[in-house]
């Protein structure tokens, strides 16, 4: 799937310092919980102001040739694509340092990978339950 220069995206980078205890934390928890909707959630070696983003799988098509082919009326099925997740950023470290209920960290997973598919011009794949998971964030933040 999409990787965007102007996002700051480096697929070179490999000086890219070992991801905190917190960050590969939230990463094991949001591959369990986001199991169903990505084949992988792994730690990024290319992001460096991005959060997250996603793209295909090793072997899979990419999603602006799966778009094309959508739009000639030959959709194919759809691969679960990979969440990559920026252990530098800060909202990953906050999200590392999270503790609270687990529906409360399941939202978070989840409208990370909502963020990621706005990111590259899709929908998320269930709007309702974005916007109640938002809902949800809000007044858990305002009190």
């Amino acid at each position: 799937m999409g990787i965007h220069a102007r996002d700051g995206r480096n697929p070179q980078n490999s000086n890219a310092a070992a991801p905190s205890e917190e960050a590969s934390s939230f990463v094991a928890f949001a591959k369990e919980a986001l199991a169903d909707q990505v084949s992988d959630v792994r730690i990024s070696d290319r992001l460096t102001s991005s959060a997250v983003c996603i793209v295909a799988a090793d072997n899979a098509m990419d999603l602006q040739l799966e778009k094309m082919l959508a739009s000639a009326g030959r959709a194919p099925e759809r691969a679960k694509p990979i969440l990559e997740v920026n252990a530098g950023h800060a909202l990953i470290a906050k999200l590392g340092q999270a503790s609270g209920d687990e529906e409360g960290r399941r939202d978070l997973a989840f409208l990370l990978l909502d963020e990621a598919r706005i990111a590259e011009g899709e929908a998320p794949t269930d709007p309702r339950a974005f916007a109640e998971r938002l809902e949800r964030l809000m007044a858990k933040a305002l009190g």
